[in-house]
């Protein structure tokens, strides 16, 4: 079984009603991390080291972040696992 890629996209700059999808990385992350969560899968797979993190897109430097979400989705597709 391939490898999945994670990436966390903390921007919902274009949100046109409720904010809140930036702050959902980390918190993915931690019930990832959690007790309550089994890596085992409905059909008998091991999840457990499947993911590869590649962190989150940094919007702290000015630019378009269109364009950084671009470059970053792009650089963790070259890994050549499917993105999520």
């Amino acid at each position: 079984m391939s490898k999945i890629s994670l990436l966390g996209i903390p921007h919902d700059g274009n949100s046109s009603w409720l904010r809140g999808a930036a702050e959902a990385p980390p918190l993915i992350r931690r019930e990832l991390a959690s007790d309550a969560y089994s890596s085992w899968s409905e059909t008998g797979f091991d999840l457990s080291d499947r993911f590869i993190d590649h962190g989150d897109v940094d919007f702290t430097q000015p630019g378009d972040p269109w364009e950084r979400i671009e470059s970053e989705v792009g650089r963790a597709l070259d890994a050549g696992h499917p993105l999520i």
